[in-house]
């Protein structure tokens, strides 16, 4: 992509950050960390790569990456409302992190690919309706209110078009005519509560038939609030750089190794662009982690004196980058002085850094320095409240400084969203607690 079209982009997004904060996520305050995006060449690409088809993905976090967003082409132009819509899904993992309900997710991403931004006005333009969508709305083909709360997408396109469209209608609905009820329910989410029960008591009024009759009602009316507001925008600067040879094969890496195929033996193999990066700049951030984290299937696992090689090289090289120093950390012993360092490096370049979060939590907790360890678990949950580590160790260090309430809570929580438990995360859980213990 142009550096011209880039610039687009980027502009378009950040611009759509701050209609998204000032409007569907309210009261939430910005997401402390950047939200990666790489915007390919062309949709073609997006497609050959990702299973989910060429309109665009959300990959999510997976140590020592953060979670980013990949576009194509289409992403610029009369294409922006596929950037805004990821956009929405990426802000949504943050502020609820289950990604629960379905309905709401798609609905929410769904109804913010209309806004509109016009600089020089500074008005905010969203809700608006096309006359494609208007045309849905009177064809009778809504998905029944059950299915949708329930989530069910169905199992072919046709489907979740259906299931897609029909969640947008409700979230026009509920912004339109219960906007309080909604920023309700939202925070009752954030707070990992189930959706049913958040549904059931913000809404009482609306189950089963009488949801689809008053989505009946509000098509037949005929009217759907367009919301137009003032919206003055942060001031930013796009500042570019050209890629190294390393970069640009580390980057490759990355995407091929999270590249997701309905068929696995199509699956890309990172492999080649590993080694071209690391024949480019042996501490190549980027392929390094691949190299230790995301190898190729059947990839033989690296000795351990190769790994250690790998780390000092790229803390070496690239002693400015944070993942440098949580890779370094994660080949350390767990709760070692050596690790605590290197987690402290990373901490000083990226404070704001979720991953970072977790590993000092983790590894401050089995050094048995509870204090320090809830509160970097507190900014972990901020951007990865659906990681079940992040959520039992919560448990354990809340019950270790003796907040035995806030432990059952969270222990509930992850009883309500994770079906199962590893025994590390099990060990957490069951820790007793006592109102006497102490930081």
């Amino acid at each position: 992509m142009s550096e011209k079209d880039t610039r687009e982009v980027l502009t378009t997004l950040e611009e759509a950050r701050a209609a998204l904060l000032a409007t569907v996520y309210r009261g939430a305050g910005a997401p402390k960390a950047p939200i990666e995006v790489v915007l390919l060449t062309s949709s073609y690409e997006v497609s050959q790569m990702f299973a989910q088809g060429p309109d665009g993905v959300r990959i999510r976090a997976s140590f020592p990456f953060s979670s980013f967003i990949v576009l194509g082409g289409q992403a610029k132009g009369g294409g922006i409302g596929l950037a805004v819509h990821e956009l929405a899904h990426e802000l949504g993992w943050r502020f609820l992190p289950f990604g629960k309900p379905k309905w709401y997710v798609e609905g929410a991403a769904k109804y913010l690919e209309t806004m509109t931004y016009d600089p020089w006005s500074g008005r905010l333009s969203r809700g608006v309706v096309s006359h494609e969508k208007a045309r849905w709305m009177h064809g009778n083909d809504r998905l029944d209110a059950e299915r949708l709360l329930a989530g069910d997408e169905g199992a072919t396109a046709d489907e979740l078009g259906r299931f897609e469209e029909t969640a947008w209608l409700l979230f026009h609905y509920l912004m339109d005519v219960r906007p309080e009820d909604l920023q309700v329910f939202q925070r009752r989410l954030a707070q990992f509560e189930t959706p049913e029960t958040a549904w059931s008591e913000e809404f009482p009024d609306l189950h089963g038939d009488e949801l689809d009759k008053a989505l009946e009602r509000y098509v037949q009316q005929g009217y759907l609030k367009t919301f137009d507001t003032e919206l003055p925008m942060p001031v930013f600067h796009v500042r570019t750089r050209p890629l190294s040879l390393a970069e640009v094969h580390g980057l490759r890496a990355h995407l091929l190794a999270f590249s997701q195929h309905d068929h696995p033996e199509k699956a890309f193999d990172p492999t080649p662009d590993v080694k071209a990066a690391l024949a480019a700049d042996p501490g190549a951030v980027e392929a390094v982690a691949v190299a230790l984290y995301r190898p190729a299937a059947g990839t033989p696992p690296l000795a351990p004196a190769m790994r250690t090689d790998l780390v000092l090289q790229t803390t070496r090289a690239h002693p400015d980058d944070w993942r440098s120093w949580v890779m370094a950390a994660a080949e350390a012993p767990l709760g070692s002085l050596s690790a605590l360092a290197a987690l402290d490096r990373a901490f000083k370049l990226a404070p704001e850094q979720v991953l970072v979060a977790k590993a000092l939590a983790i590894t401050l907790s089995a050094m048995k320095r509870y204090g320090p360890a809830l509160y970097h678990s507190e900014n972990a949950l901020a951007g990865l409240g659906d990681d079940p580590d992040v959520l039992a160790l919560h448990t354990l260090l809340l019950a270790e400084t003796g907040n035995c309430r806030g432990a059952d809570f969270y222990r509930a929580a992850f009883a309500r969203h994770h079906e199962t438990a590893t025994s590390r995360q099990r060990t957490w859980l069951d820790s007793p607690c006592t109102s006497q213990k102490s930081e």
